[in-house]
């Protein structure tokens, strides 16, 4: 029953998986994280589409936020 998806009707999908240990699922979903959090902007008018310039040379983004205090932000990447 490795990796089978067991459904019924009008209750959530599960998975069925073989026991893996804490260190191995954790070596295999450490890539997994894609959010990052920003701070210290060069300015207290600093706004989302300046974050985004920043950041998109490194890949392509899903959202980019700045808190409505300026003082930290998100970055999400694909």
């Amino acid at each position: 029953m490795d990796g089978k998806e067991i459904s019924g009707e009008g209750s959530p999908k599960l998975k069925v998986m073989m026991f893996t240990p804490v260190s191995e699922r954790r070596q295999a979903t450490k890539d997994l994280f894609n959010n990052i959090f920003v701070k210290n902007f060069p300015n207290s008018s600093f706004t989302e589409d300046d974050l985004r310039k920043v950041f998109e040379p490194f890949g392509p983004l899903t959202s980019c936020k700045v808190d409505d205090s300026h003082a930290f932000g998100f970055v999400c990447f694909e």
